[in-house]
């Protein structure tokens, strides 16, 4: 998949901007020798990548025509990558078309360097199947191996192009890519400056520094006699360039701690000692059981408002719906991805207000709040990540992600003693919830 990817971009690349024409063309690379009526435009969606990228080529015909996307590693073995199994149909009507399309990404890995691509255009198409494993794109394997001989395999699809739509009737296009290391521009400055610089712990210099970092999250630390120490957190994305600007404060002079204070006088024995009559707080623990047989955790805060007799509270609780999510390329918005799987993220997490109201040891138990349920759209295409291909990038099915919000209520009893509570009760989401409290 990664080898695919790069031979993608390759092509895009050369046909953009011309760069071909100043990297040597590899032998297996098919060189059209005469202009054709068929005109093709390639361009990727930047002009360099790093790892965690996403590549994206516009095609552009003038006419409608056949498209065939393949790469040649540096090893001689030749990947098609399009038509894929995600995208069979390789007939492109005249105009702009994208690769990949909505439902997936092409997300690019390690490791760096440089690779080829060639992209055809032809008026009919070629029997692709002859160099197909099985004689067709599969689920298994959707970016295919075509040969390890790529000469043998060069003067084969040559050939078959030539007896199937003749000198005129094709055009091709070829480029190489880079895929570089990605880094990131940090600037340090600080007044005053002639401070000691730690990053994640380490003296890297003193300020004003500028330093260059791969992307991630940083721990920056500043250091001067008679100054305060000065830390902050960053985090950098590829190709950034961020300036941490410290105002350095002078260190506060040691102040002198004051005289202890008398110690309080010690009660007398005839002196009574008072206790709390009764206990004002409850802590609570509960779990639930839904319909749908989900388990959920819950606790809750509660403060007497009468002589034990009424209490109110706050609560949380957590319904694990919790469901296994494949990977996916979160595009943070909803688009037309065709036919989507909705997968529950992480817990149910609800907030509550309870109300206890005591006639003895019994009470009515209310609540009501509401939950929040995290939710994955995903493209529901052929299954990503499951099989192996020599790709320089990972592909992932395109998805996003919303919040559902539901009002939630229970109504129940409680039995009370001494130092504990009981309870039951009905939740609309939780379905029957059983719990204990307490009291302090």
């Amino acid at each position: 998949m990664r080898q695919l990817t790069l031979s993608l971009i390759t092509v895009l690349f050369v046909a953009l901007i011309g760069s071909s024409q100043s990297i040597p063309a590899p032998d297996t690379v098919i060189i059209q020798p005469n202009p054709t009526p068929l005109a093709l435009q390639v361009g990727f969606n930047q002009s360099s990548y790093a790892p965690g990228d996403k590549l994206r080529l516009t095609i552009a015909l003038n006419q409608d025509a056949y498209v065939y996307v393949y790469n040649i590693t540096p090893d001689g073995r030749i990947h098609l990558l399009f038509p894929n199994a995600y995208q069979p149909i390789n007939l492109l009507r005249a105009g702009q078309h994208t690769i990949p399309d909505r439902r997936y990404s092409f997300v690019i890995t390690p490791p760096t360097g440089l690779e080829c691509v060639q992209v055809l255009a032809l008026t009919a198409p070629i029997p692709l199947e002859r160099w197909l494993p099985n004689g067709k794109l599969s689920r298994e394997n959707p970016f295919p191996q075509l040969s390890q001989q790529p000469l043998q395999f060069k003067q084969a699809i040559q050939q078959t192009i030539i007896s199937t739509v003749g000198p005129q009737g094709w055009t091709t296009v070829w480029s190489c890519f880079s895929i570089t290391k990605p880094m990131a521009v940090l600037k340090i400055l600080s007044m005053p400056s002639g401070a000691l610089v730690y990053l994640e712990g380490r003296v890297v210099g003193e300020t004003p520094l500028e330093l260059e970092l791969s992307p991630g999250r940083y721990e920056i630390k500043l250091t001067r006699p008679g100054y305060d120490d000065w830390s902050q957190r960053v985090t950098l994305q590829d190709k950034s360039q961020i300036t941490l600007e410290a105002q350095l404060r002078p260190r506060a002079p040691i102040p002198i701690p004051p005289s202890p204070p008398a110690p309080p006088p010690v009660p007398r024995d005839d002196q009574p000692f008072e206790i709390g009559a009764r206990p004002d707080l409850m802590l609570g623990f509960n779990g639930g059981l839904s319909r749908e047989q989900i388990p959920s955790l819950g606790f809750d805060f509660n403060w007497s408002l009468s002589q034990r007799s009424r209490f109110w509270g706050l609560g949380v609780s957590f319904l694990l719906t919790g469901e296994a999510v494949p990977p996916y390329e979160d595009i943070g918005r909803p688009e037309d991805l065709g036919p989507t799987m909705v997968y529950r993220e992480g817990p149910e997490t609800e907030f509550y207000l309870k109300l206890s109201v005591g006639i003895g040891p019994l009470g009515l138990d209310v609540a009501g709040g509401f939950s929040i349920q995290q939710e994955a759209h995903v493209a529901q295409v052929f299954p990503f990540g499951q099989s192996a291909h020599p790709l320089d990038v990972v592909v992932k099915p395109n998805g996003y992600k919303r919040e559902k919000i539901y009002l939630t209520g229970l109504i129940g009893f409680s039995l009370r003693s001494e130092n504990l509570a009981l309870s039951v009760g009905v939740h609309n989401r939780r379905g029957w919830v059983v719990g204990i409290g307490v009291l302090f």
